[in-house]
């Protein structure tokens, strides 16, 4: 079995070793009876300079790894012990070619195989390479259709109470061609998708594409952003109020009465 640290693990960690995190690095957002769930793992920033990413708002209810859950993968069906396909069950011979699938392990011939070459996780190549010295990365990866038809968006976000995490599936936004682990689907979303969509992480309300925020010239406009008093009391306002808080201030300049 792999093990692998999920991307949302320092956020979670975090806590346990350094003790609660700041406001702005974990936050729960709920609008219109939709949760909104984001964490801010330390090794993943969208921009470098940006002080607060955008939220995820989450569309689907995946099922997730847990932190330290081992990721069990299939065996590599062997060679030597298989006379035919194990779809249609036809004979291999000096005509019929034989290949290995790279979502479940067994073997296909090429008509019960996908046409195209698959990009598969870095995780899935390696536990391949134990199980057979034969197996080369990135030279004919092909999934059966069986796999495929799995792996589709429309087929997997109905129901995937029969898959296991460790099943290759697609990006639900369509982000790229990339297969990835079912059970690492949530965090693709989370922080990764440039199609996920977002919304201001000050709670103004707007939602955009993750490629299409801009987090420096949002910062600007937003009127929910906490902004610092100009007049120096030290309290943060937000940008909606500011006018009010400066006529209300304490720090605001005064007339003097007898001059």
């Amino acid at each position: 079995p792999l093990c692998r640290r999920l991307p949302c693990d320092p956020a979670i960690t975090a806590e346990v070793v350094q003790g609660p995190r700041k406001h702005s690095e974990r936050r729960v957002v709920v609008d219109m009876d939709v949760a909104v769930h984001e964490f801010h793992p330390q090794a993943y920033t969208l921009e470098p300079t940006q002080e607060d990413p955008p939220v995820y708002l989450m569309q689907h209810n995946l099922p997730e790894y847990q932190i330290g859950t081992p990721i069990e993968c299939p065996k590599w069906q062997s060679t030597t012990t298989t006379a035919g396909c194990h779809a249609c069950d036809r004979v291999f011979g000096l005509f019929t070619r034989r290949q290995h699938c790279v979502g479940c392990g067994k073997i296909f011939c090429l008509r019960c195989l996908h046409n195209e070459d698959v990009v598969i996780p870095a995780e899935l190549v390696t536990h391949w390479q134990r199980q057979s010295l034969l197996y080369m990365a990135g030279v004919g990866n092909r999934v059966c259709l069986k796999c495929w038809d799995r792996a589709q968006p429309s087929n997997y976000l109905m129901d995937h109470s029969s898959m296991q995490l460790c099943e290759l599936v697609l990006c639900p936004n369509a982000c790229s061609k990339d297969l990835m682990f079912l059970g690492f689907v949530g965090a693709h979303l989370r922080y990764y998708c440039k199609l996920s969509l977002v919304i201001c992480p000050w709670g103004c309300s707007r939602t955009s594409l993750r490629q299409d925020f801009k987090p420096r010239a949002h910062a600007i406009e937003c009127q929910r952003k906490l902004v610092e008093c100009p007049l120096g009391c030290g309290r943060s306002v937000r940008r909606c109020v500011l006018v009010e808080h400066r006529q209300n201030c304490d720090f605001r300049p005064l007339r003097c009465v007898h001059c």
